[in-house]
């Protein structure tokens, strides 16, 4: 039986609609809500490429149950700032990749993945691959949503 969870992600109240309140977070923000910000990375919380911001602290939302997070305060690289007028760390993201895509010799568009520092900061990573569809686990516990 599918669970409504509500969500309040960069500033907007949404409802997710979830078959397992174990399902991370990190599913419904990439596939449900169209974030791209955090990243599918080791899914073992190492990383940093899922990282959002929870009440203000850097938490990994590749762990992190749904459930876990209902009526909290969700913040992804994209709720920093407007693509008009960009936040810096986003600014300081594109500026990263486009340095790292020109040592290496990459050309065409460049996706960045965000992680934190100590002081619970976003900050950029290396470029990582797009991920191009729902995650195998989504398909399993979301068979009709797609």
């Amino acid at each position: 039986m599918e669970q409504r969870i509500s969500l309040n992600v960069n500033g907007r109240k949404v409802e997710v609609g979830v078959a397992d309140p174990a399902m991370p977070l990190l599913y419904a923000l990439r596939n449900d809500l169209g974030l791209h910000g955090p990243r599918f990375g080791c899914r073992l919380s190492q990383c940093g490429a899922c990282t959002v911001h929870l009440d203000g602290n850097a938490v990994r939302s590749c762990v992190l149950p749904i459930a876990s997070v209902a009526g909290r305060n969700i913040v992804t690289l994209e709720g920093l700032g407007t693509p008009d007028k960009p936040h810096s760390l986003q600014q300081r993201a594109a500026r990263r990749a486009q340095s790292e895509a020109r040592s290496r010799n990459v050309r065409g568009p460049i996706q960045q993945a965000s992680t934190s520092d100590p002081t619970g900061t976003l900050l950029p990573l290396a470029p990582v691959m797009s991920f191009s569809g729902p995650d195998p686990f989504h398909k399993q516990h979301h068979p009709g949503s797609l």
